[in-house]
């Protein structure tokens, strides 16, 4: 397994695009939201601020088992404050269970902290019904995030 950051391409956008329609085909993480579809437009601006950090996971022939995205920003109201949100963080359902996750964050970690960011923000969806990874290696939670859905899809 090989573990690296990337930079966004069309390639590993494809790869992420098809990763992720996997993973939603086999998890819970579809429920209550519509279909899946990156706005790559956004996450290319970002990558081109340099406010975009992806940490891969690939096996020996260099297909996509996970992926770790985060997006970097000075806190809104906490002026000098700087995070990074993990927008993403998936592997592929065959691949579930074996750290990849794990090792992703931490690669992320050690990244974000050479770029001076000083707190990660992960959020985890309630329709899974798995232990969240998040207390095991560290982090505390610090707030409850509840959602409305005010209109259909």
């Amino acid at each position: 397994m090989k573990y690296q950051i990337e930079r966004l391409s069309p390639d590993l956008a494809t790869s992420m695009e098809q990763m992720f329609r996997d993973y939603y085909a086999d998890t819970q993480a579809h429920v209550g939201l519509p279909e899946y579809k990156f706005a790559w437009h956004i996450y290319a601006a970002l990558s081109i601020d340099r406010k975009l950090v992806i940490a891969t996971a690939r096996d020996a022939g260099a297909r996509l088992l996970g992926v770790n995205m985060y997006i970097l920003m000075e806190h809104p109201h906490h002026t000098g404050l700087m995070m990074a949100e993990c927008d993403c963080l998936a592997t592929t359902p065959s691949h579930r269970g074996l750290g990849i996750g794990r090792k992703l964050v931490e690669l992320g970690e050690r990244v974000l902290k050479q770029k001076g960011i000083q707190r990660v923000v992960h959020h985890y969806r309630t329709v899974y019904d798995a232990e969240p990874l998040f207390p095991k290696i560290g982090y505390t939670l610090a707030e409850h995030v509840y959602t409305k859905d005010l209109l259909t899809w």
